[in-house]
């Protein structure tokens, strides 16, 4: 049985995120007010390779950091979006 069908088998939902790493998923926003400079020239990013490649100066233990300055609605229209909701979802139906 492969791994994801046995955590499946579990309870717990897989889900395979469609970006490179987690990090590909902050805002330009958040990232600017870490790093303290203009990252309009590295906007968009590639999100098929890793952060650390694309960004002069970032390092992963600002990923904290980054994370207080990011809003919920810097998710919309991705597939994080969709695992939010799903959590919400799951939430709100086992607080009944």
């Amino acid at each position: 049985m492969p791994l994801i069908d046995k955590i499946e088998s579990s309870g717990v939902s897989v889900r395979i995120l469609n970006r490179y790493g987690i990090e590909n998923y902050f805002s330009r926003t958040a990232l600017e007010r870490v790093l303290g400079r203009d990252l309009s020239g590295q906007f968009p990013l590639d999100q098929t390779r890793s952060i650390l490649k694309q960004i002069n100066g970032y390092d992963k233990s600002m990923a904290v950091d980054v994370l207080k300055h990011l809003a919920a609605s810097d998710f919309d229209g991705t597939d994080v979006a969709i695992v939010i909701e799903e959590i919400q979802k799951h939430i709100e139906k086992n607080m009944l």
